[in-house]
């Protein structure tokens, strides 16, 4: 498991310079296409970082699921993507607003923007869902490609509020040993 894990986070060191090209393409994408929406206030990314990767793997047995060599390419929220809002109502307007411009079906569940092959978004499934701790998030996974690879990604909706009680959950919950 010790030497899977360390061939992953090589993977992912080798690999992050197209990652974080691909989640600045993607960011400047929806920032262009949702930036001007009133409700608006921001579209961040993140990669994750090595000691999260090697958590994630551990934590959910990922070592089963795929090669090491692939992992990282396999996981769907290896990018983070969060657009941020001011209210509640806000998530189901924008929600509604990607829903509007990512129209164009490109099978399995994906829908890409018309202008914009490139980044599709899985949007079949229920919006919103529950999450573990029984809260709903709006939460959509996507693919990106970018210089001849394909880059997933997670894409969350949040107001500020839901920002704020995430980062408070994830610090004292999700990530507290």
């Amino acid at each position: 498991v010790f030497d899977y894990i360390e061939r992953a986070a090589t993977v992912l060191d080798a690999n992050l310079v197209g990652f974080t090209h691909a989640a600045e393409k993607l960011t400047e994408y929806l920032e262009r296409a949702f930036g001007d929406f009133d409700a608006t206030i921001g579209v961040t990314s993140r990669i994750k970082t090595r000691d999260s990767l090697k958590e994630k793997i551990v934590r959910n047995s990922l070592y089963k699921d795929a090669p090491a060599d692939r992992i990282v390419f396999e996981m769907h929220d290896i990018i983070g993507v969060k657009i941020e809002c001011r209210f509640f109502k806000d998530e189901a307007l924008l929600y509604r607003k990607i829903c509007e411009t990512f129209c164009v079906d490109v099978g399995d569940g994906f829908f890409s923007p018309a202008d914009k092959k490139a980044i599709r978004l899985k949007l079949d499934a229920p919006q919103p869902e529950k999450q573990k701790n029984g809260f709903s998030i709006y939460r959509v996974d996507g693919n990106v490609a970018y210089a001849g690879e394909n880059y997933n990604f997670e894409l969350q909706i949040k107001s500020l509020v839901n920002s704020f009680w995430s980062e408070i959950e994830h610090k004292l919950i999700y990530k507290n040993n």
